[in-house]
């Protein structure tokens, strides 16, 4: 992480809770899961099912998931 980032985390945390409802886009290889040659080998940890799990059923997240992979 570079310093420039690290330096806002307090800043973005407090806008984030400030915020009615919060869109989060996150890729899926190599971001919620390693990634993997293929894609049948590729598991979501447990952890982050279950903290996705807790955005989508909250009131406040709309949570989208991309991947770079052919369907």
């Amino acid at each position: 992480m570079s310093q420039r980032l690290a330096n806002a985390l307090p800043e973005i945390a407090e806008r984030l809770a400030r915020a009615p409802r919060v869109l989060l886009c996150l890729g899926f290889d190599g971001t919620l899961a390693p990634i993997a040659d293929r894609p049948d080998d590729v598991q979501l940890a447990h952890k982050v099912r279950q903290l996705l799990s807790e955005l989508v059923r909250s009131e406040r997240a709309t949570v989208a998931i991309f991947s770079g992979r052919e369907r």
